[in-house]
């Protein structure tokens, strides 16, 4: 999905279900090579800030852009991995500055070949449960404050 698609697809659920408790957000990896970065970091930002304004009791967590080892339709496939570490932080910052939490993957990498299908775009099996493992290791810390 991208990022465009999200925000209207999120409205139409909150309409139909009500706001959640809590909403992770990781989305915007499609984006990085059609979009400038700042451009992409200023929507996510954007949206993610209407969300809280609209529905404040929802904790909003940012779950970082993740890796990939083939970056589809790339030209440069480095300056995206840049582009994806400047939109994660850029928005990773502003939904902690909200009140919300920022999800790490320090242990997915595109160096590990292992944790990717041989597209080089989708995490394989170990990579999902790391994937999982890292967002339900932050689930507690929510839990906490609630």
């Amino acid at each position: 999905m991208r990022w465009d698609a999200f925000m209207p697809m999120l409205w139409k659920k909150l309409k139909a279900e009500g706001p959640p408790d809590l909403l992770v957000i990781q989305i915007g990896e499609n984006d990085l090579v059609s979009q400038k970065s700042l451009d992409l970091a200023l929507s996510i930002k954007a949206g993610i800030e209407l969300i809280h304004d609209c529905y404040p009791r929802i904790h909003i967590m940012w779950s970082d852009l993740l890796e990939r080892r083939c970056w589809l339709g790339a030209r440069n496939p480095k300056r995206v991995n840049v582009a994806r570490q400047k939109v994660s932080k850029a928005v990773g910052h502003a939904v902690v500055g909200w009140g919300g939490s920022w999800i790490h993957y320090p242990n997915i990498s595109q160096k590990r070949e292992e944790l990717f299908h041989p597209d080089g775009v989708h995490l394989s099996n170990k990579g999902q449960e790391l994937w999982l493992r890292d967002i339900k290791d932050k689930l507690p810390t929510w839990l906490q404050l609630h």
